[in-house]
């Protein structure tokens, strides 16, 4: 297997901040909220979702991500260090509540399709501005 070279290495880490922006936007769409309001770093029950399914999303999307990563990503909007173990147990949280809960597999799907629908108009307006853009953000499975 060839290794990587750091031009590549680069696309795919600006390829996952892509898909990471639009998981972020579309979770404060759902949530009505700002932007700002998906990093809140309070615990109270109504904020702390935000965090763990932007976390559950961002790490079961085609485009591979480690808990590391998203932690990362997550700290650099935080301000507030986020760990792989802090990021594994959100995703495994969320995980096990679609399996228990109705509400949490209509969140999943509601939350796919509005990502999938950001997705789409993010690579119409990069065949409209930029054609030789070599991103291919990928949809998420349902």
């Amino acid at each position: 297997m060839k290794a990587k070279s750091k031009e590549e290495k680069g696309e795919e880490v600006k390829q996952r901040n892509i898909l990471l922006n639009i998981i972020h936007e579309s979770i404060a769409e759902y949530y009505c909220i700002t932007k700002r309001c998906v990093f809140e770093t309070s615990r109270k029950k109504d904020i702390i979702p935000r965090k763990q399914w932007f976390q559950y999303l961002a790490y079961t999307s085609k485009i591979k991500m480690s808990y590391s990563f998203i932690g990362a990503y997550y700290s650099d909007k935080t301000f507030k260090i986020y760990d792989h173990a802090t990021v594994r147990h959100n995703v495994n949280y969320i995980k096990d509540s679609i399996e228990l809960y109705k509400s949490f597999k209509k969140t999943k799907k509601d939350l796919k399709a509005l990502i999938n629908f950001k997705i789409e108009n993010y690579k119409e307006h990069s065949k409209e501005v930029c054609a030789p853009c070599k991103f291919e953000v990928k949809k998420l499975s349902a």
